[in-house]
């Protein structure tokens, strides 16, 4: 079972958003929005849709939400650090310095070939 409220406050953590801001713009008592993160009251699907605007993310990308895929996060105006992707990218940052290094060196070869090619002409 998908405990949205927990990956509520796992990305809200990631953002650097505290409880009472996202209750500010949620317009809820810190309490009420404690009980979302804590999974006790219902969400319904427009309060998901505001919170994954709050992150710049869509409603899905937080039910989808998996800490055990991601190491650094971003949003699009994200004050985290060290960020890599968006979150519906779920990279490691790790396989996206390897994915980097394939790319230059591709580049690289392909460079290579066009001069090549330029000189048999």
């Amino acid at each position: 079972m998908v405990r949205i409220g927990s990956n509520i406050r796992k990305l809200r953590e990631l953002k650097s958003i505290t409880r009472e801001q996202m209750a500010s713009q949620l317009d809820m008592s810190p309490s009420n929005y404690s009980k979302v993160e804590r999974d006790e009251l219902p969400l319904t699907l427009d309060r998901l849709e505001k919170i994954a605007k709050i992150f710049e993310l869509t409603y899905l990308d937080i039910i989808n939400y998996d800490e055990s895929k991601i190491m650094n996060f971003i949003g699009h105006n994200s004050q985290v650090a060290n960020s890599i992707g968006h979150i519906g990218n779920c990279y490691f940052s790790s396989q996206t310095l390897e994915l980097e290094k394939k790319v230059e060196l591709l580049e690289k070869r392909i460079q290579v070939l066009e001069e090549n090619i330029s000189k048999n002409n």
